[in-house]
């Protein structure tokens, strides 16, 4: 069964939580701390959702250090990385049990890999806004 939490609309996605941005580079985002209203009632899918949470937060402990530097190449790389792997177990999870939203759910996916992409692009760039424009 798919929780409701799932369902688009019912609570931000781990995306949005991770893209939020204020514009004011004291304005950090604070560090995301897991509770059970992350919770897609399937656990797999939750302890997926725990580890993009892990990589979110060393990016969030890195809010200092320069774009160019290996600390926010190495993160980034780990974020699409596993972004990748999980986006495919949970869609294969939601094509399977016949999730009537899939094809939403797969383009915050899509948006989701397209705005890491961009974001490892500017770093490559040595763009200085990196930090500021993912917290």
């Amino acid at each position: 069964m798919i929780n409701k939490y799932i369902v688009p609309g019912t609570k931000p996605a781990l995306s949005q939580l991770f893209l939020i941005q204020t514009g004011n580079k004291e304005d950090y985002m604070e560090k995301i701390i897991w509770n059970e209203s992350f919770s897609v009632g399937i656990p797999l899918l939750d302890s997926q959702h725990m580890e993009l949470i892990r990589i979110i937060n060393k990016m969030i402990d890195a809010k200092d250090v320069k774009v160019g530097s290996e600390t926010i190449s190495e993160i980034l790389l780990s974020m699409t990385n596993y972004a990748m792997f999980h986006f495919k177990t949970e869609e294969d999870f939601l094509r399977e049990h016949g999730y009537p939203e899939f094809e939403s759910h797969k383009k915050e996916h899509t948006g989701f890999r397209k705005q890491t992409l961009s974001f490892c692009m500017d770093t490559m760039d040595n763009k200085n806004t990196i930090p500021d424009e993912i917290l």
